[in-house]
């Protein structure tokens, strides 16, 4: 399928999702590159993506600690919708720590700009409108006080929903809430062989990734407690096991 571009240049599928049909939302931002498969988190994303495509919840909180893969998530969720959503935007709010910048930092990654005597959240409502929209804010655990913001935007702007990922809960009315577990690990008072080892998430990605490393690594009945060991000192965390791949 050829890559439509928009007038302003904004493109859309930035990590090369394939849609399932219909016609996928543009994009507005870069969200980050990821260069390998998403492994595990079916029932998370299959959950997500519902809640997102729900018109009742606008407002979805993805929470857990750093590193468990809240971004990976949603990126990863976002890029495959195929309906729903005309746009959808990621903006980033790790280098934001004053909420009250919060609605500027938005109505900047929208290209929003507010006219003499308007406030910069009136100037976001009514550019916004009644646009079809997803946005994806991202680290917004330094700036969960400015949840109340969001949720007047919300009430200003039907066509929006919004995908946050926080360590923090906003702990506003309409927040739904879809925590994010570290991978499941195996027990280490119950050794398995190579092949039950290899239906725990967090042994496929340590695995996937030792052997983009060194290629000729297999998980085996002889390194398989190794490997157990390790990732159990990993706490199924995904950043744990990508080093050499980039954020999650």
């Amino acid at each position: 399928m050829a890559d439509a571009r928009r007038p302003d240049g904004r493109g859309r599928d930035p990590v090369g999702a394939v849609p399932r049909g219909g016609k996928p939302p543009f994009w507005i931002g870069r969200p980050p590159a990821y260069l390998t498969g998403l492994v595990g988190r079916e029932q998370e994303a299959a959950r997500l993506r519902a809640l997102v495509l729900d018109r009742a919840a606008r407002l979805v909180t993805l929470t857990g600690p750093g590193g468990v893969g809240k971004t990976r998530l949603a990126v990863q969720v976002a890029a495959e919708l195929d309906a729903g959503f005309d746009e959808v935007a990621f903006i980033e709010f790790a280098p934001v720590r004053d909420h009250d910048g919060v609605t500027a930092r938005i109505a900047e990654a929208l290209g929003v700009v507010e006219s003499p005597g308007q406030s910069p959240g009136t100037a976001l409502v009514r550019a916004l409108g009644p646009r079809k929209l997803l946005l994806v804010l991202d680290n917004f655990e330094h700036v969960v006080a400015a949840g109340p913001v969001l949720v007047d935007l919300l009430g200003g702007c039907p066509g929006v929903t919004l995908l946050v990922t926080s360590r923090t809960l906003l702990r506003v009315s309409g927040e739904h809430v879809l925590a994010v577990p570290p991978l499941a690990l195996p027990d280490p008072a119950r050794p398995l062989p190579a092949s039950g080892l290899a239906e725990y998430d967090s042994v496929r990605l340590f695995v996937e990734r030792s052997a983009a490393v060194s290629p000729t690594f297999a998980l085996t009945d002889e390194n398989a407690a190794t490997v157990a060991q390790i990732c159990q000192g990993l706490d199924g965390l995904p950043l744990a096991c990508m080093p050499l791949t980039g954020p999650t």
